[in-house]
């Protein structure tokens, strides 16, 4: 079971973790000019900054992705980590959120894989589940996907909090803006800290009753050749959100020969051609479609344990 929150004190909105990815960047760094628009009655958000050597350099990290640091054995390891920075980062950031009181962390990314608005949920915390439940019923763009796995720990950002999620947008390329991306990311952002606002304040927030979520199931490779090199392309079939079953194809190799899909259910895929999964030859997840219950978290009872499985977003 899982206690909803009473009141969400202090939210912190994250950019950068990736120093490439400039939307979530540059929204942070107007959030720092601009302080008043992350005010609301009952907080106001912290805007962070999250990998500054690599936002310096505007690549995606210096020594290790920082997204991949915030697992427990990095964060309370005792030692020298001057080596690798983002390990450091990574303790840095840690203490930021605790000696802020951090209670709601939301992370900013973008993608070059076009997946339109979409929210990455890596716990089953029913606030979290309505938040985005409301996001995508006020805004069709947002997809909602699921990178939880039960009994198993995470080395991201949103690790550090219960609540919150990470945001992923695109396709836009690395170390550049778009303004209609950045403008539709911020005006998330708003329709975000609203929401708590309004939890805040004692006021429930109206959703469908069900909701769906994009389960993540398995990652696809590239199918690699005797030296361990790239053999294929992602078949221009392949898109995100778009269903695959088997036999569809996946790959055509660089000889033509296609490379078709042997699964035995139908599911979808996410980040496909993403151009960062390149270095660890991933060319995509997949995930299974589910509709699941939009938890019905009462103002009222937000002291209470909410023992409803169907609370429990239905992705175990």
């Amino acid at each position: 079971m899982t206690q909803t929150p009473e009141k969400i004190k202090q939210p912190a909105i994250f950019g950068g973790i990736h120093g490439n990815e400039l939307t979530g960047l540059y929204l942070i760094k107007k959030f720092l000019k601009q302080p008043h628009l992350l005010e609301r009655n009952t907080f106001t958000a912290s805007p962070i900054l999250g990998n500054l050597k690599a936002i310096e350099a505007c690549t995606r990290f210096i020594d290790k992705d920082l997204n991949r640091c915030f697992d427990i054995e990095s964060l309370e390891t005792v030692s020298d980590e001057t080596i690798i920075y983002e390990k450091q980062r990574a303790k840095e950031i840690k203490e930021i959120i605790t000696s802020n009181n951090v209670d709601c962390i939301f992370d900013l990314h973008s993608t070059t894989a076009d997946v339109g608005l979409s929210i990455i949920l890596v716990n089953d915390h029913p606030f979290n589940l309505s938040l985005a439940s409301y996001l995508s019923q006020i805004n069709p763009e947002v997809r909602i996907c699921s990178f939880f796995e039960k009994d198993q720990p995470t080395s991201f950002l949103n690790s550090l909090s219960p609540l919150g999620f990470a945001i992923e947008v695109g396709p836009i390329a690395q170390g550049v803006l778009d303004f209609s991306l950045f403008q539709k990311t911020e005006n998330l952002i708003n329709e975000i800290l609203n929401y708590l606002d309004r939890w805040n304040s004692g006021i429930t927030t109206s959703q469908s009753e069900f909701v769906t979520v994009y389960q993540k199931l398995m990652t696809v490779n590239f199918p690699l050749n005797s030296f361990n090199e790239l053999n294929a392309f992602i078949h221009p079939e392949i898109q995100n959100f778009v269903a695959i079953n088997p036999g569809d194809s996946l790959f055509i190799s660089f000889d033509g020969e296609v490379i078709n899909y042997t699964e035995t259910q139908e599911l979808y895929p996410y980040l496909v051609n993403e151009a960062a999964y390149y270095a660890y030859n991933l060319a995509f997840h997949l995930m299974k479609k589910t509709e699941v219950r939009s938890p019905i978290l009462l103002v009222g009872l937000r002291n209470t344990m909410m023992g409803n499985d169907n609370l429990h977003c239905g992705l175990m």
